[in-house]
């Protein structure tokens, strides 16, 4: 509500008029009026691929949101130190951004041995879904907090190799409406982030117990159906993977 209006306020007169501009800037941009038409969501929304896509970043932001919202409160309950706390929910963001950082290259290592971009796309977006899914199973069996923060480190490097894959399609898709493109799938992924809380607090409270303790009310939460659900949020987006063809762009499919 308030980046909107400053940033407005700041650009709106182009970059002419910016003091950050360079001089030679303005030479190699132009003010004529765009000769190619803007994409329109409503016409880019009836591209099949594009929906699928859309969809899986929806449920992939969902079962993401996890991680930043109530990990904390499952290593709390598991007795940790504020210190051991720190380290524990961070290892699986960390994992994350390592598995974006190999993803990308995998990705790319994939399409040339392949010859083929189509599946290079479906089988890394596909792959790294399944993997995450199982393996959260895996980590969530473990009785030790920081076996459980290193099973969630290795869930979210494969759940999140696949993110250079979402861009890498929405710049197939796209094409020079790229930008256009992944704004979309972007939103769409926050929609899931807002969803999902909705659904994950109703859920915790259910699966919630009351106990006296030394005359202390204490609560106890089953954290373990809150994360089958990320575990089946992440086996629909790989199974949606499969049918998004990255080839069809946006503009040959939907004139």
């Amino acid at each position: 509500l308030f980046l909107s209006p400053m940033l407005s306020a700041i650009f709106s007169r182009g970059k002419y008029h910016h003091s950050d501009v360079h001089s030679s800037e303005p030479s190699t941009d132009s003010a004529k009026k765009p000769t190619r038409k803007i994409l329109k969501f409503s016409r880019a929304i009836k591209h099949r691929s594009y929906q699928l896509l859309l969809f899986q970043q929806t449920a992939n932001a969902a079962a993401d949101i996890v991680y930043t919202s109530v990990l904390g409160s499952v290593f709390v309950a598991k007795g940790v130190s504020w210190t051991e706390l720190g380290v524990f929910a961070s290892l699986p963001l960390i994992g994350g951004a390592i598995g974006g950082y190999v993803g990308g290259y995998l990705n790319d290592f994939l399409i040339r041995i392949l010859g083929s971009r189509l599946w290079g796309r479906r089988i890394m977006g596909c792959l790294g879904k399944a993997i995450a899914s199982a393996c959260l199973f895996f980590a969530i069996s473990q009785s030790s907090a920081a076996a459980l923060a290193w099973g969630l480190f290795v869930v979210k490097f494969f759940s999140d190799w696949s993110q250079p894959t979402v861009w890498g399609t929405c710049t197939d898709l796209g094409g020079a409406n790229a930008g256009t493109v992944f704004s979309a799938v972007n939103m769409m992924g926050n929609v899931g982030a807002l969803i999902m809380p909705l659904i994950v607090g109703p859920m915790l409270d259910h699966f919630s117990t009351m106990e006296t303790i030394g005359g202390e009310i204490v609560r106890n939460t089953n954290y373990i159906p809150m994360f089958i659900l990320v575990a089946c949020l992440y086996l629909v987006s790989s199974i949606t993977w499969l049918f998004i063809d990255c080839t069809k762009t946006i503009d040959s499919e939907t004139k």
